[in-house]
């Protein structure tokens, strides 16, 4: 083979002369090289840049004698995002020492090249030689033995090529193979090298040599055997060079490209050197003034070019033109083609050029030249200059002026890794970038650079101006309330918050709450304490310690994770910050017990869908230092219990108490004031961590759905940083730990103009509404000094599409009560936290919160325009800790505050009933003080109401809606505050107390005052203290406790006598049935019965069935003969007490001559006894002829005997003793019929048999008959039967034995064949043995079983335990029309049954079903109809003055002479003169109603006004149904003071409905189709159509409606 390929390269090589002669040099077109935006690292010394294996590379300089350092690449392998700014190395490095200090810097260093890692450093000094990280160093075979190259021999090894001998004379070749331990020779027959001697590296175990006999490749085979091929070469060689050529083809194995540079000035390929595919190949001679002196090719090492092939550049830095220095050159088929590659100016001289690999995923050449100065170079087709046109390259014929070679187009500006297609896909200051479509910039063809429309704005969008140059400031003066920049505020215009407000509009009054410390209901053991408190978004199970995973954590926190030091965990409901309706926390085990030490601080991510599974991650900072991840599960989408198997795993090693979440899948672990970790899981959701250990502060800038920031990986995620000492940094999360916010294009550059003095500058994102322009305000606020100041970055990367050089507006927010602290070593000295404050009209959207160990700080964000404009944060609010609560030096510092908004204050800053509410709620935890809680409070100045601070209405003193009496908070003098109206008259359910109407007290349909009723609602009773106090659940109504008047439906009387009080039940007592409507006595022939007074379920002692029925069913029974207890139609089977049973079937109170009472039967004596009595058969009284009484110690009792031997009797003529026959064993006669006892067999009837006959037993050797009732026996009594007589049912009374009774009695379940026992403490079973249907008294039926007290699930009614249907939430029976109050699916209660909708003919009041008016089919209000009965029409409000005045507050029925009202008493007003009606007259009539006595809100037919004061109304009974409850507590947020919270009380039984205040509605032609409306007929006739009624509060005179 050696020779065949030694024949093809030789005739390649004659073969070379006649193309070398015929071949010319092939010059192509000039490229222009293009230098980075910056360097690939920041270090100003000389480097070498190697290959780390295949696909990187990275930066390896010698720092001493014994020291090597490197600096890997900032992207992991093939996830570079754009290597065209340059920075591709990461600034920490890792060293390299070697184990001998004294190592002097002279001596000789070896690469061997790796081909997965870095290289392996070989250290060569004069006679020795090692690996430079080993101890070991080994003798050279020689002391003039020079080493030339090495490389890798895995395992551990590098292999060594070097020569022997003194140079200048013919020298041996040195092969060794070299571990850390040793240095063994390889034996080889290689010739000696003579004249010049080059080396180089090739693939595998492979060198390269060339001296003046030739070219040799020498490998090391797989059994380590050397082998040598040898090429003839001509021409002395300069450089020799081993690897792949792009543009190689061919065998892809370890055939090396060889590339010589000739001192004749040829340059000559060998392309696949020893493949029988290659070729030879050259370039000619070089470039006219191009010397081969001076000159030298650069190609990568063969070992890094196996996948990417290697560049070819011939570098001649004494060119006499700046074009020659640089060529590149290319295979072309056959042939080399040269091509001048021009330098930037930037790039310098040419000498030092290397390459580098760079580990970018694109279809290009991946290898670069790096300069001097360690900036990349690229060719335009890899810098994508004409596919980005937001830059424009330097080209031939035309230069850009730039020492890179290229510059930003015209009104772009660079903004690094917004795009990965556009270099400079920013907008220039006072330009905004618009984006018709959505997505990353210029990512569609619409997006475009456009001016801001303000001249002196720097930051804009396609409205307003977000930041004004410096002096002016930001005014809502332009045309429709556009911001613009002014000089100075304008008249009419006042300062606030960094700009121009109105002045006639009063801004809010933000206050903080004294903190205090907050008992969040554990029950802590002795010695234990919380050491963490925070968010959560899981809960505990009610009826077990399983934790429940949420389907998703999109919305606010559910509640209150608690840990302490045990460990123990524990879940507390949202209350807890409010102190209001808390109860105790409920512990979880799974996560207490989860954690390895206490848990400090913790965050939630998720839920994640892996596997089928829902995963949800808990990340928990722990006492020692460490973080851990907790990850649980459960199948389903969720909500679902947690599994008990939770995996725990380790997540850092470096970590303080305080960990956040920013969303579902990312959270920071903070280290200290000095460093912060990122952690986001990765595809398979196990977790990435993100090292950033110099930020000190960190924040998301999760983009909005419509306005990407760029379009990397992780969901377009950005990050903002700022670092210890440095300026604020934004990065893409997708770089990980690529550097991060320390990568030079971005680091320190995300803010324009930024002071050095402004570091330590903390970020925060603020919250704007959803549908805002700008998806948030992104704030840095300090964290030193006495002056609480922030960096405002309007829209922060949005506005102008970029992440560099952000305008920002300085805002001062305040003096700090106390100038801040430098943060310790180890502890932080504030918590700079955003609030979301939902549901302000996007003008209050949130806040900026301080925590310091000594006071707490909060400012709003004032967004004047709602999500259109500009913001600004307000001057702060500051509230001292009590010195109890304040955070000492060295302690851990607060938890991030969990926050509370509730429900009520989500449509306003306020509640309807405080004019300064509590409307945040805040908890802060540091272990040093335990639990503290505070709160925000909104208030306005007087007059003014709500976020926006709006004019209120005149008779309002205080507001908090728009200007109508209708949104009231307090009045003025002379009315009372009536839910959000100010009325003169307080409605019924209220009384009037000193500035409102108060509702009744908890249960009163009216009262005179707070404590006393004089009228009770339904289902209550009045006391005699004049409250009112709820009936028994059993009860439709009452009159006191004790008993019902009426019971609900469906249940009955449970007392016999009608003139006693009694409670009602679904069931009656064993022994009674129900009779209308009450419990009443069975017949003297029922034990128990159903369905009337003598029908049976089971016959009473003493009798028997008429007709026996069917199992489970009923019957007549009849009575047995005299005496008799049990029977059958023809015979007794049991007597009374003190009878027996004769053996005729009579009952006898003496058993008859011969027999003797066993205790329920006469048997007989026995055959020595002619009469007998006691307890045994054998106990005679009287003896036959021929037998004496023998006195056994208790006469008369004794026994009959002859006085003869055993087999004989005394024969009664002659007084002998005979023998008996020999079939007795004793006997009174000579025959065989005279036997007493058998020799062999029992007597029966005087025989001696082997077997009784049937239906009788053997005793006591005698056969004797079975008891009456028993087809087979095992003895003589009722209970000892084996089976029954036919008709007779088997009924086992205990081991081994049986009865036999003709039905079965209480307490059993009878079968076709058998009695079966029921439960325990059961009455009845007639359905199944094991399922009982109706209890002893004295006990309760739960389900199948009996118990003495229900279970804490159901209700106890009557005798029974009753579960509610499941769709009712609280009830008075099961069935599903026996509901009291509904589940939240099916909310509304309708004759007892909760539905999901209300039935035609009604409408929704909150959870009520009300009935719509007469002349509408259906209503959307009490007041407004959405279609129209019989021959009515819909219609809008009539218009007319009062329509103008605004004083109908919504439509009302019409006829066609117009709109009326009933007055009192049936009578109607007239129609009004004009096409609206006249509500004074209607409030007169009303009003004589309540005067009269008689309630409009309890008319038939008439329902109450929507209160939105706490109140009650009830119905009372609907035509056509039983008496019910329809009226609803109507609330107003919460429940009146005072009202129970159990089940079963009023207001759970009634079901609670929030009324709302009354609104306006749309006239007829501006009504969408199926708009509530008004019906109005064309009958000629008024109908009646108000049917309910409610307080206006517009106009000087009071009406209703």
């Amino acid at each position: 083979m050696a020779n065949s390929v030694m024949r093809r390269w030789a005739w390649s090589w004659a073969a070379l002369a006649l193309v070398l002669g015929l071949l010319g040099r092939s010059l192509g077109q000039d490229i222009h090289l293009l230098a980075a935006s910056r360097p690939s690292m920041a270090l100003d010394r000389a480097v070498s840049f190697v290959p780390v294996g295949s696909d990187n590379s990275a930066v390896l300089y010698r720092e001493s004698g014994s020291q090597f350092r490197t600096h890997s690449s900032v992207w992991p392998p093939g996830q570079a995002l754009e290597s065209r700014w340059g920075p591709f190395f990461r600034e920490n490095y890792q060293a390299r020492n070697s184990p001998w200090p004294d190592t002097p810097l002279s001596t000789t260093i070896l690469l061997a090249l790796h081909p997965t890692s870095l290289p392996t450093l070989v250290e060569q000094n004069a006679n020795k030689v090692g690996l430079f990280q080993a101890l070991s160093r080994h003798g050279l075979p020689e002391p003039q033995a020079e080493l030339l190259a090495a490389v890798d021999s895995p395992p551990g090894g590098v292999e060594l090529l070097g020569l022997t001998g003194e140079p200048g004379s013919e020298r041996g070749i040195f092969l060794a193979r070299l571990t850390s331990s040793d240095l063994v020779q390889r034996p080889h027959t290689l010739r000696p090298a003579t004249g010049q001697v080059l080396v180089t590296s090739g693939f595998g175990r492979s060198f390269y040599l060339v001296d003046d006999g030739g070219l040799r490749r020498v490998t090391i085979g797989p059994d380590d055997n050397v082998q040598c091929l040898t090429i003839p070469s001509s021409g002395r060689v300069l450089q020799l060079e081993a690897t792949r050529l792009s543009g190689s083809s061919g065998v892809e194995g370890d055939a090396a490209d060889v590339a010589m540079l000739l001192e004749d000035g040829e340059v000559r390929v060998y392309l696949r050197l020893g493949d029988p595919s290659g070729v030879v190949l050259s370039g000619g001679q070089l470039p006219a003034g191009v010397s081969a002196h001076g000159a030298r090719l650069l190609v990568a090492p063969a070992s890094a070019s196996r996948d990417y092939h290697s560049p070819m550049y011939l570098l001649n830095p004494a060119a006499s033109t700046l074009e020659d220095r640089v060529w590149y050159i290319s295979i072309a088929g056959q042939a080399l083609t040269w091509q001048r590659a021009i330098l930037p100016p930037a790039a310098g001289s040419p000498s030092t050029l290397q390459l580098v690999l760079s580990n970018v995923e694109a279809p290009l050449d991946r290898w670069h030249l790096v300069d001097s100065n360690h900036r990349l170079l690229f060719d335009p087709a890899f810098f994508r200059c004409s596919e980005d046109p937001s830059i424009v390259c330097d080209r031939d014929g035309s230069r850009t002026g730039s020492d890179l070679g290229w510059r930003c187009a015209s009104e772009r500006v660079e903004s690094p890794l917004v795009s990965l297609e556009r270099l400079c896909a920013g907008c220039p200051d006072g330009w905004y970038l618009d984006r018709p479509t959505a997505g990353s910039p210029f990512a569609h063809p619409d997006h475009a650079c456009r001016p801001c429309a303000e001249a002196r704005c720097r930051t804009c969008g396609p409205t307003h101006c977000f930041v004004c140059a410096e002096p002016y400031l930001l005014e809502p003066s332009g045309p429709g309330g556009v911001f613009t920049c002014v000089e100075g505020c304008s008249s009419g215009y006042r300062h606030v918050g960094g700009m121009c407000l109105p002045s006639s509009r009063p801004l809010p009054l933000a206050g903080i709450s004294t903190p205090v410390t907050r008992d969040l209901g554990v029950e802590l053991a002795p010695g234990d304490r919380i050491t963490a408190v925070g968010r959560t978004w899981l809960s505990a199970d009610p009826h077990s310690e399983q934790v429940i995973l949420p389907a998703s954590t999109s919305g606010p926190a559910t509640g209150v994770l608690i840990f302490t030091e045990h460990p123990r965990a524990y879940i507390q409901t949202m209350d807890a910050l409010t102190g209001r309706g808390q109860s105790p926390a409920r512990q979880v085990p799974l996560l207490g017990g989860a954690f390895s030490a206490p848990v400090l601080g913790f965050a939630e991510m998720g839920p994640f869908r892996r596997d089928g599974q829902l995963v949800y991650v808990l990340v928990a900072a722990l006492q020692g230092g460490q973080a851990s991840r907790l990850e649980l599960s459960c199948s389903g989408t969720g909500p679902c219990p947690a599994g008990a198997n939770a995996s725990l795993t380790p997540v850092s090693t470096e970590s303080s108490n305080m960990v956040w979440r920013f969303d579902e899948d990312l959270l920071a672990i903070s280290k200290g004031p000095r460093g912060v970790l990122l952690y986001r899981p990765d595809p398979s959701y196990r977790g990435v961590i993100y090292h950033h250990n110099l930020a000190a502060g960190v924040a998301s800038l999760r983009s909005g759905p419509a306005l990407d920031r760029a379009p990397l990986a992780a969901g377009n995620h950005w990050m903002v940083a700022s670092g210890a000492g440095s300026k604020p940094s934004a990065f893409p999360i997708a770089m990980g730990e690529a550097s991060g916010f320390q990568w030079p294009p971005l680091a320190g550059r995300l803010l324009s103009g930024l002071p050095d003095s402004d570091t330590d500058m903390v970020p925060v994102m603020l919250a704007r509404d959803l549908d805002a322009w700008v998806p948030g305000e992104l704030v840095f606020s300090n964290t030193l000094g006495p002056r609480w100041e922030v960096l405002h970055v309007p829209g922060d990367m949005v506005p102008a599409g970029r992440a560099v050089d952000l305008p920002f507006v300085r805002r001062a927010l305040g003096t700090f009560p106390r100038a801040l602290e430098p943060a310790t070593a180890e502890h932080g000295n504030v918590l700079l936290q955003a609030i979301d404050l939902p549901g302000a009209n996007g003008r209050y959207p949130s806040g900026l919160l301080l925590l310091s160990r000594t006071f707490i700080g909060l400012s709003l964000l004032h967004c004047p325009s709602g999500s259109a404009g500009p913001c600004a944060l307000l001057p702060a609010t500051f509230v001292d800790l009590p010195p109890a609560l304040r955070l000492p030096p060295g302690t851990l510092f607060w938890n991030p505050a969990t926050v509370h908004v509730p429900a009520v204050a989500a449509g306003s800053m306020r509640t309807e009933a405080d004019p300064a509410p509590v409307e945040v709620s805040f908890l802060i935890f540091a272990p040093a003080v335990g639990p503290v809680a505070l709160a925000l409070t909104v208030a306005c100045p007087g007059g003014g109401h709500g976020p926006m601070c709006d004019g209120c209405h005149p008779r309002c003193a205080v507001c908090g809606g728009p200007a109508n009496a209708g949104d009231c908070v307090t009045c003025v003098s002379g009315a009372w505050l009536h839910g959000r109206s100010c009325v003169t008259e307080c409605p019924a359910g209220t009384w009037p107390d000193v500035q409102a109407c108060q509702a009744c007290p908890a249960d009163c349909a009216s009262c005179t005052s707070g404590t006393e009723c004089t009228r009770c609602m339904a289902g209550h009773f009045r006391t005699g203290q004049l409250t009112c106090q709820a009936c028994d659940e059993s009860c439709a109504s009452c009159t006191g406790a004790d008993g019902c008047d009426t019971c609900q439906p469906g249940l009955v009387f449970m007392g016999l006598d009608p003139g006693v009080p009694s409670l009602c039940g679904s069931a009656c007592r064993p022994g009674e049935h129900v009779a209308d409507g009450r419990c009443a006595e069975c017949h003297a022939s029922c034990e128990l019965c159903f369905g009337a007074a003598a029908s049976c379920q089971v016959c009473a002692e003493g009798f028997r069935w008429a007709s026996r029925p069917a199992p489970g069913g009923t019957g007549a029974c009849v009575p047995c003969g005299p005496g008799c207890a049990s029977c059958t139609a023809t015979k007794c089977l049991a007597c009374e007490a003190g009878l027996f049973l004769a053996p005729d079937g009579a009952c006898e109170g003496t058993c008859p001559a011969g027999t003797w009472p066993n205790g329920e039967s006469c048997q007989p004596c026995d055959l020595s006894c002619a009469a007998c009595a006691g307890g045994q058969s054998t106990d005679c009284v009287g003896c036959p002829p021929g037998l004496e009484l023998l006195d056994a110690g208790m006469p008369p009792v004794g026994s009959c005997v002859s006085g003869c031997a055993a087999g004989q009797y005394r024969d009664p003529g002659s007084d002998a003793c005979l023998a008996c026959d020999r079939a007795c064993a004793a006997c009174n006669g000579p025959s065989d019929g005279d036997c007493w006892r058998c020799a062999d067999g029992v007597l029966q009837d005087g025989d001696c048999v082997q077997v009784c006959a049937s239906d009788h037993v053997a005793v006591a050797g005698r056969c004797l008959p079975c008891h009456a009732s028993c087809g087979e026996c095992s003895g003589v009594r009722s209970t000892e039967c084996s089976t029954c007589q036919a008709g007779l049912l088997a009924l086992v009374t205990g081991p081994g034995s049986m009865r036999c009774v003709p039905a079965c009695p209480a307490a059993y379940h009878a079968s076709s064949t058998a009695c079966t026992p029921c439960p325990l403490r059961c009455a009845s079973c007639p359905d199944a043995a094991s399922t009982c249907g109706q209890c002893e008294r004295g006990w309760l039926l739960a389900g199948a079983a009996c118990v003495q007290t229900c279970p804490a699930d159901r209700l106890a009614l009557g005798h029974e335990c009753v579960a509610c249907h499941s769709a009712c939430d609280w009830c008075f029976g099961p069935r599903a029309d026996q509901c009291l109050a509904c589940e939240a699916a099916t909310p509304f209660l309708v004759d007892g049954r909760c539905v999901g909708v209300c039935p035609e003919g009604t409408f929704a009041d909150r959870n009520t079903c009300m009935p719509c008016g007469a002349t509408c089919a259906s209503w959307a209000l009490a007041s407004e109809c959405t279609s129209c009965a019989g021959d009515r029409a819909l219609l809008g409000v009539s218009v007319g003055p009062a329509a103008r005045r605004g004083t109908l507050p919504r439509p009302m029925c019409a006829s066609a002479a117009g709109p009326s009202v009933p007055r009192a008493k049936g009578r109607m007003p007239a129609p009004a003169a004009s096409t609206a009606w006249s509500f004074s007259r209607m409030g007169a009539a009303l009003r004589s109603a309540r005067q009269a006595g008689r309630p409009a809100a309890t008319r038939a037919g008439v329902w109450p006004a929507r209160s939105p004061v706490p109140s009650a109304w009830h119905m009372g009974r609907n035509a056509g149904s039983s008496a019910r409850r329809v009226g609803r507590a109507m609330f107003w947020g919460r429940e009146p003071a005072g009202w129970p919270a159990r089940r079963g009380s009023s207001c759970r039984k009634a079901g609670r409905s929030a009324g709302s205040a009354p609104r306006r509605a749309a006239p007829a032609s501006a009504r969408p189709t199926g708009a509530p409306g008004v019906c109005r007929g064309f009958s000629g006739r008024v109908r009646e159509c108000v049917r309910r009624a409610v307080a206006l509060p517009r106009g000087p005179s009071r009406g209703f409606v």
